[in-house]
């Protein structure tokens, strides 16, 4: 009956389902390269949906105000069927649909929906993610996925934490296996000032994976209260 940390999970007679089946607080044709992604079909055109909700809480994120009291936001959002996405998709001229502003992982079945639909019409599919996934999740997130942009937070498990997550390794545990799946890579990580071995130790971990991931070095411009420190 209760909730996890994004608040949009729950569990009831000991399955847990999503709060908010199906549900988006932003549909839009957009250039792919406000995802970011620079190097995977260059300006194409694509459906950005998205919903409310974070497993993480960055202390100065824009999308802080997604995150912040859900139910309330959650009366904005509208029901649309993975059909109706995918219509507006072909309608519009877009090549592709994309989950970004929030994270995909709040809402993972809706997503792997709407991905499935998009793929049988033909539709190419990514998202815009923090990467922080269980194996179980991301091997069935995979199939139905052709491009990513993660998120990075930095390299270090103080970082993550600042985060509200665990630890760094996952999240690098799960580009190598997208590489491996041949799903499309990029990343991008925030500077922080006094950052530069996050920003470093993240740019040769990425290396490490595969020297072809782009990273793109970002600024941070801080949101509400951050950006009093």
């Amino acid at each position: 009956g209760g909730t996890g940390i994004c608040r949009l999970y729950t569990n009831t007679a000991g399955k847990v389902h999503e709060k908010y089946p199906d549900s988006y607080l932003t549909v839009m044709p957009v250039s792919i390269e406000t995802i970011p992604l620079l190097h995977y079909t260059p300006r194409a055109k694509v459906l950005q949906v998205s919903s409310v909700g974070c497993t993480f809480s960055c202390p100065g994120c824009v999308s802080g105000v997604l995150i912040g009291d859900i139910d309330s936001i959650a009366g904005a959002l509208r029901t649309i069927t993975p059909a109706t996405l995918v219509a507006r998709a072909q309608d519009e001229g877009c090549s592709g649909i994309v989950f970004c502003l929030n994270e995909p992982a709040v809402a993972l079945p809706s997503f792997i929906r709407l991905a499935r639909e998009a793929k049988v019409a033909g539709l190419a599919t990514g998202c815009s993610t923090n990467g922080y996934f269980t194996e179980e999740a991301l091997e069935e997130l995979m199939p139905v996925l052709d491009f990513v942009n993660i998120g990075l937070k930095g390299v270090s498990d103080m970082r993550y934490r600042a985060c509200r997550a665990a630890h760094a390794a996952p999240v690098y545990r799960n580009i190598a296996a997208l590489v491996r799946a041949g799903v499309h890579v990029e990343a991008s990580i925030m500077y922080l000032n006094g950052g530069e071995d996050e920003v470093l130790g993240a740019a040769r971990l990425l290396a490490a994976i595969s020297p072809a991931i782009p990273l793109q070095v970002m600024r941070f411009v801080p949101f509400g209260d951050a950006g009093l420190n």
